[in-house]
């Protein structure tokens, strides 16, 4: 397989950071690091530097997401 070519990396860097709430999202309800860097195309070490960089708390190897809270408006009601 050829190597990307530095003008295809960094325009696979880019979309990352134009997509930075989706794959913010993505990682804290529970995708893996590296099935975010695939579906970028970038480098699972490079994706974390930057999930760092913009403050998220990175899960230890293979730790599920945190828990979320129930919403207010499904307490009490078998949800």
């Amino acid at each position: 397989m050829p190597r990307r070519t530095p003008v295809e990396t960094a325009a696979a860097r880019s979309r990352v950071v134009a997509d930075r709430a989706t794959v913010i999202a993505r990682y804290t309800r529970g995708d893996s690091l590296k099935a975010i860097a695939r579906a970028y195309d970038v480098h699972a070490p490079w994706l974390v530097a930057r999930l760092t960089r913009w403050g998220v708390e990175l899960r230890e190897h293979n730790a599920p997401p945190a828990a979320t809270p129930m919403c207010a408006g499904a307490v009490g009601r078998g949800r």
